[in-house]
């Protein structure tokens, strides 16, 4: 499909979102929503000019992720099966989680030899160029950034396929990677544009908000409400960017499995 349209895929999504907004938000404040909330609460506010340090407040990235699946899943079932209710997606969704773990756990242990190959790689190339410490840690950056995008977006569709048709974990890994074939960078083009505008929108969030509530914290002296009503209004900010993704993933998928089978 050569000539795969992503601004077609983008109006797809669009109409969708004007017909099942509800559904499509239903799941995303339960899911994508309640996952960035666990997140946004549990991690520690980072000392003046310093960065988060890992702990075990990371534990909480799991079932972050377990919903956030769940509601891709949920919202993937939503597109490709209409007339179907949010519990009924949901239920379908939760249903493939065995599938989903095994998955994750496959490519878990893919990633980890990756960054073992990328990193022994990246020295060797750093020490037959005479490069130092700091040379050495951007070649790898790169090398396993572009690796690990390129891989991305190779499995973009691993999350729809599943949920329509529940293959098995290796299958799901095959078939999502053959639906990709020819198109793995115009599908990083998209997941890159994404991934900037994730981050740059919560992140203006974070600092807006943090700083109106923690005003309004100080004015009424709840400390408390200070930490959770930013942190709410970053998971609901989020959760709606990712529902669009979730959409637009599905959309995408639909597209490409109709014309790989020719219907």
């Amino acid at each position: 499909m050569s000539n795969l349209s992503l601004s077609s895929v983008s109006d797809d999504t669009g109409a969708f979102f004007r017909r099942e907004a509800g559904l499509v938000m239903t799941v995303a404040f339960a899911t994508f929503g309640l996952g960035l909330l666990l997140v946004e609460l549990m991690t520690p506010d980072p000392a003046a000019g310093a960065q988060v340090t890992p702990g075990n407040w990371m534990l909480w990235l799991v079932p972050a992720a377990l919903l956030g699946i769940v509601g891709q899943l949920t919202i993937s079932l939503l597109v490709l099966t209409p007339g179907t209710s949010v519990r009924e997606a949901m239920g379908a969704g939760l249903r493939r989680l065995p599938t989903v773990l095994l998955v994750t756990l496959i490519l878990g242990i893919a990633a980890g030899v990756a960054v073992a190959l990328f990193t022994l790689l990246g020295g060797v190339l750093a020490a037959v160029a005479g490069l130092g410490i700091g040379g050495a840690t951007i070649l790898i950056t790169i090398l396993l950034g572009g690796f690990m995008l390129w891989t991305a977006s190779r499995l973009l569709l691993i999350w729809p396929l599943i949920a329509e048709r529940a293959p098995r974990p290796l299958d799901s890994i095959r078939g999502a990677w053959r639906l990709s074939r020819g198109r793995a960078w115009r599908f990083a083009a998209a997941l890159l544009a994404f991934t900037l505008v994730y981050l740059v929108v919560l992140g203006a969030a974070r600092l807006g908000f943090g700083s109106l509530f923690l005003i309004v914290g100080q004015a009424i002296g709840s400390e408390a409400l200070a930490r959770f009503l930013p942190a709410l209004a970053v998971a609901a900010i989020g959760a709606g960017l990712q529902a669009v993704w979730a959409v637009f993933v599905t959309q995408l998928y639909r597209r490409v499995s109709e014309a790989t089978t020719g219907t």
